[in-house]
């Protein structure tokens, strides 16, 4: 409701004006960003505004909300998106088939249970050198790369030299790499 007033030299009067939202011309989907981790639940709401952007209402329970990207691995319940995959995806909210919107979703790996560590080679000649990369886990087998994190050694009887996760040999033998992540996740291959 807006007050109008009416000043003419001396006098002045007012009234009041009631100006209703017209039809509906888009909706808002929220939240707009959003990062949660695998395995939790993100609740949306959708919104219905004019052209002039005045909100008309809460439509959240007439509206369909999805995922189109394959592989995201989770389940809606509703407005309610129970994650699975970690990665970006983006959510679209559909009011009567005509109005959408869309919104961006980051999942992120939950805590990691275990890493896994591998190598472009693991048979090199004495002087010859291979990379090691490393990636951590979590419950829901969301892989996420932790090679720059990771400290990575060998046998002390190995010899040769590592730069970052790379090891330029020196003996002869069959040894033991290992990986230790933020010192708490070893693997030992």
């Amino acid at each position: 409701m807006w007050t109008v007033t009416g000043t003419h030299f001396a006098y002045t009067d007012t009234a009041s004006l009631t100006v209703n939202a017209g039809a509906v011309d888009h909706i808002v989907i929220s939240p707009n960003s959003v990062t949660i981790q695998a395995g939790n639940s993100q609740t949306y709401t959708a919104q219905s505004f004019d052209q002039f952007n005045n909100p008309i209402a809460d439509v959240t329970g007439s509206t369909t909300f999805s995922i189109v990207e394959a592989g995201h691995g989770g389940s809606w319940a509703a407005n309610v998106y129970t994650s699975a995959v970690a990665g970006t995806w983006t959510v679209t909210g559909t009011y009567l088939a005509t109005y959408t919107d869309t919104a961006s979703l980051t999942v992120t790996a939950s805590t990691y249970i275990g890493m896994v560590i591998s190598t472009d080679n693991n048979n090199v000649t004495a002087g010859g050198s291979t990379t090691y990369t490393a990636l951590a886990y979590d419950n829901l087998s969301n892989y996420v790369d932790i090679t720059a994190s990771t400290v990575f050694s060998i046998d002390v009887g190995a010899g040769g030299s590592w730069s970052a996760n790379v090891y330029t040999s020196a003996k002869a033998g069959s040894w033991t790499v290992t990986g230790v992540y933020n010192g708490s996740v070893t693997l030992t291959v």
